[in-house]
């Protein structure tokens, strides 16, 4: 069966490496790749967006920088990376339909972020949002340059979350859309709301273990991904 590259956006503070264990569970019939947001990772040197425009834009970009044409593909998009992908659909930047498109952990567009509550200039409140999502190694928070680096990193992305505002369109995914989500981070009632962006088939998978299921339970995840893109 012919190979598929799977093109991935990750969530706020992510960088492109936060993703490395995926591959090895994929590498024998996925080409996955991470895009890298600009500011962090290998793209330190670039400047952080400074709005929703800058952050879609560039993403569009940089599909086209690591697109293999050879190959067809599908796009994931976990937690702040599904809003990026939505965006990328809504306003028609995705010049070639992929097969698929996975959303991972992120409520649809039309629901208001609980970010947009939280007081980025708080450092306490700020880090208490944070830390109740799990995922994060506070052992590495006690290493004041890179707590600097990560919290600078992860506020970038808040502001962007916090900047975004749903135009009202419901804009329908013209292919398969999958819906991975944990019921104790955005639970079914919730996420069931994705159906109204979707025009063909939509599939919705319940993982356990919060928000960052891709970590905890990394080949369930990528088992889902495998099938829904007929590679099991």
């Amino acid at each position: 069966m012919e190979k598929i590259q799977l093109i991935c956006f990750g969530y706020a503070g992510s960088v492109a490496s936060n993703f490395n264990q995926l591959s090895s569970y994929l590498k024998d019939t996925i080409l996955f790749s991470v895009v890298e947001y600009r500011g962090r990772g290998s793209r330190s040197k670039e400047e952080v967006y400074k709005n929703n425009k800058e952050l879609i834009v560039d993403a569009a970009e940089q599909i086209k920088k690591i697109r293999k044409l050879e190959m067809p593909y599908a796009i994931l998009g976990y937690s702040m990376g599904v809003q990026v992908v939505y965006e990328l659909f809504a306003q028609h930047l995705i010049e070639e339909m992929p097969t698929c498109v996975i959303l991972a952990a992120h409520q649809s567009p039309d629901v208001d972020c609980t970010a947009k509550g939280v007081n980025l200039e708080d450092r306490e409140e700020f880090l208490k949002y944070v830390k109740r999502y799990g995922g994060l190694d506070e052992r590495l928070l006690r290493e004041e340059r890179f707590a600097s680096i990560f919290l600078s990193r992860i506020k970038t992305d808040f502001k962007l979350l916090q900047l975004y505002q749903f135009n009202g369109e419901y804009y329908k995914f013209p292919v398969k859309v999958v819906i991975l989500y944990s019921e104790e981070d955005t639970p079914y009632q919730v996420m069931q709301k994705w159906k109204q962006f979707a025009e063909q088939e939509i599939k919705f998978y319940s993982l356990e273990k919060g928000h960052f299921f891709y970590k905890t339970d990394p080949e369930k995840f990528c088992m889902i991904i495998k099938a829904e893109l007929e590679y099991l």
